[in-house]
C-alpha cells in the first residue's frame, strides 16, 4: 500500500494514510486483501517502515522490478511531451519528457526527464 502511494505521489505517512484510506475498495480488489478493519493508520506506517532495514527494502523491492520485466505482454506505447512553462526568457530552449509504457498491464516502464536524467 504504501509503495502505491508513494508512487502516486504521497510524501509523508500521512498522505500515505489518507491516499490508502481513499482508495481502500480499489487496493481490496486489487491485491484480494479484504480490509475489513479498514487501512493502517500514519502511525502504523511510520511504526513499520521505522523497524525496516532501508538497504534489504531497496534490495527486495528492486528485485521485485526486475521480475516485471519478463511479465510484459503486448505494446510499449511511447509519449514525447514538451514541459509547459519549461522555457527560459529569451531562449529557445524547452524541457522535453519521454515516457514508454506498457499498455496491456498498465505499467510506467521508464521515463527520460530533463538533462537527460532517468526520472525511475
Amino acid at each position: 500500500m504504501a509503495v502505491c502511494a508513494i508512487l502516486c505521489g504521497a510524501h509523508n505517512w500521512v498522505e500515505v494514510a489518507d491516499w490508502c484510506r481513499d482508495r481502500k475498495e480499489w487496493l481490496s480488489e486489487r491485491f484480494d486483501w479484504p480490509l475489513e478493519g479498514g487501512t493502517p493508520s500514519h502511525d502504523t506506517f511510520g511504526d513499520l517502515f521505522r523497524v525496516l532495514d532501508a538497504r534489504v527494502f531497496e534490495a527486495r523491492f528492486r528485485d521485485w522490478i526486475s521480475g516485471l520485466a519478463g511479465l510484459i505482454e503486448g505494446g510499449v506505447a511511447m509519449d514525447g511531451k514538451t514541459l509547459r512553462g519549461s522555457g527560459k526568457k529569451g531562449s529557445n530552449e524547452l524541457l522535453h519528457m519521454v515516457t514508454a509504457y506498457a499498455v496491456q498491464s498498465g505499467l510506467s516502464l521508464a521515463q527520460e526527464g530533463p538533462c537527460g536524467k532517468d526520472t525511475n
